[in-house]
């Protein structure tokens, strides 16, 4: 991971809608806070939508925050206008195992240290 903290989202607390990708990363440019990847970014049309729809397996890719070559657990959908986010979905792979026995065999220090209150 580029960071300890990677942004999907930026609730806007007066309105209640979380912006859209473009405010997310204006916000997320003048701090250390990287935005996820964006995989698709285009309008959708009903026809474009089911195009896309039968495509979600084949926009898994190799998790970029894996330190394996492990697919990514699976893809977050945001449907937005230019208000802010008007859905958001979670695609699963079909292969992904959750509560995996081996999910700590593998832990690596990221070297965060607590400061201790005075």
């Amino acid at each position: 991971m580029p960071d300890h903290l990677a942004a999907f989202d930026l609730l806007h607390k007066s309105s209640g809608r979380f912006l859209p990708r473009a405010q997310l990363q204006t916000r997320c440019a003048t701090t250390s806070i990287h935005v996820v990847p964006s995989l698709y970014d285009q309008p959708l049309t009903e026809e474009s939508a089911r195009e896309v729809e039968s495509r979600l397996p084949s926009l898994l890719q190799t998790s970029v925050y894996s330190s394996g070559a492990e697919l990514a657990e699976g893809l977050y959908i945001r449907v937005e206008d230019k208000e802010g986010v008007l859905a958001r979905f979670k695609y699963r792979r079909k292969t992904f195992v959750c509560g995996r026995e081996d999910f700590r065999t593998h832990i690596e220090r990221n070297h965060l240290a607590l400061e201790k209150a005075t």
